[in-house]
């Protein structure tokens, strides 16, 4: 009878770190490609009486990150259902250029204004490795 796996990515310094486990416990290493497209999506809740002014720094924000070479898309979804709830999706061509993103002065500058003016609570965010892409 042939092993069940479970592929498991261990979200760490390196999202792309990853490691098997058989079902009878044991577990293996497995090497990750290097650099490869990933994708994050950041669920937001904003608080009371800010979505308007929260959009408006969002979408100069997302403008921003469009331009950048490494993106390769930037999606805002807002909830049908509460409006003070927003999905974001990233696509980026590699966690260098993520990286370098995080590093631009106007994405430090839109993390403050967020934290200070428009969260409630800390954003949840999921990374992604991207297995299949066709533009």
């Amino acid at each position: 009878m042939r092993k069940l796996i479970l592929l498991v990515v261990l979200l760490t310094l390196n999202p792309f770190t990853a490691k098997t486990y058989a079902s009878d416990g044991d577990s293996v290493s497995v090497e990750a490609p290097q650099n490869p497209d990933f994708v994050i999506l950041s669920f937001v809740q904003i608080k009371d009486d800010t979505a308007v002014d929260y959009k408006k720094a969002l979408f100069t924000y997302a403008a921003l990150t469009r331009k950048e070479p490494g993106n390769l898309a930037y999606v805002i979804h807002q909830s049908a259902e509460d409006y003070h709830k927003f999905v974001i999706y990233e696509h980026w061509a590699s966690l260098e250029a993520r990286t370098q993103h995080l590093a631009a002065p106007y994405t430090v500058q839109f993390f403050a204004q967020m934290k200070s003016e428009f969260l409630q609570g800390d954003p949840v965010r999921f990374n992604y490795q991207v297995l299949d892409f066709q533009e």
